[in-house]
């Protein structure tokens, strides 16, 4: 934790060095949030930015091509901070006056949007994954509805979208399920600029990867284990993790703030020989073998008799 919180992460350490721009026609935005448990109250929510140019690779183990993350526990009054080194990424690395658009993609949570209105000629995409989940909270188990709400959204319908919603609020059976179809209406409405970008770059938006983007980067290591974190801890690891996974060395960082403060290990010289014979001799191979094999814990009466005999046999051996 000490560790942790005694790294400094200047934000100038993320921007790319000088060189020519690079000349794209579209550029993409994923973004999204993580849970993570909180020590004392509701889940802190790092937030996570990843800027690419699009994927490549088969259908099934599709990449981002040349993607750049940003990342930390930004407030909602601090949030700014975040959309200003995107943007100071965007206009140092790339042609702006080349690209014909900048797609934003994620659930059409307020500060995504407000990535956009940060982001001059972004324009939002909703994530067809939340799009997704919003349906199938509205039709249950009904798939014939499902399949009508999802072409009415495919091909940008707002009529026939509103027409199934309300065959969907006919259908529900109990007062939670007229709920969720309410919400997911409400939730289409308030993002159908999101779903219209659908069919209008169809071709060319290749999805978004924002939920595994998430996982990999943050929850692999802050949220999918039995843990809680401080505000400052979950601010500094998940920066660290973007650090990361934008291949930067966490380990240079570290050493560079703070190689003069570390104190060296000085282990006495008559320790260096003491453990220096026994290596060479041999004689603690066996005793430290015995102790340190997952093996000899084993339900297994066989292997267990096996491994002690070749251990014994061994020290014999040395010992003679």
């Amino acid at each position: 934790m000490q560790a942790i919180r005694s790294v400094e992460l200047p934000e100038g350490r993320r921007m790319p060095g000088d060189g020519p721009k690079r000349h794209v026609r579209y550029l993409f935005i994923q973004a999204d949030e993580d849970h993570v448990p909180n020590q004392r109250g509701p889940r802190w929510q790092p937030r996570l930015v990843t800027v690419h140019e699009g994927v490549e690779g088969p259908a099934e183990r599709r990449r981002l091509i040349r993607p750049r993350r940003f990342g930390g526990l930004y407030a909602s009054n601090e949030v700014e901070q975040l959309y200003e080194q995107v943007w100071r990424y965007l206009e140092a690395t790339y042609d702006l006056e080349q690209v014909e658009a900048i797609l934003v993609s994620g659930d059409g949570a307020a500060w995504i949007r407000r990535l956009c209105a940060y982001v001059p000629q972004a324009e939002f995409v909703l994530d067809r994954y939340h799009a997704q989940k919003y349906v199938r909270a509205a039709t249950g188990a009904d798939h014939d509805l499902a399949g009508q709400l999802w072409e009415a959204l495919q091909e940008a319908d707002r009529g026939r979208m509103r027409r199934v919603m309300g065959q969907a609020l006919e259908r529900a059976e109990t007062v939670a399920q007229r709920e969720r179809v309410h919400e997911s209406r409400r939730y289409f409405e308030r993002n159908w600029d999101g779903v219209r970008a659908w069919k209008r770059y169809e071709g060319v938006w290749p999805g978004c990867s924002a939920e595994g983007d998430v996982s990999h980067v943050y929850a692999a290591r802050m949220s999918s284990r039995p843990m809680a974190w401080g505000r400052e801890g979950v601010d500094r690891m998940s920066r660290l993790r973007v650090m990361r996974a934008n291949g930067e060395s966490v380990k240079e960082t570290y050493l560079s703030a703070n190689g003069e403060a570390l104190t060296p290990i000085r282990v006495a010289q008559k320790y260096i020989h003491r453990i220096r014979g026994q290596l060479t001799q041999n004689r603690d191979l066996p005793a430290v073998l015995r102790g340190g094999l997952p093996a000899m814990a084993s339900s297994n009466r066989a292997l267990r008799r096996l491994l002690k005999s070749v251990l014994d046999q061994n020290r014999l051996v040395t010992a003679g």
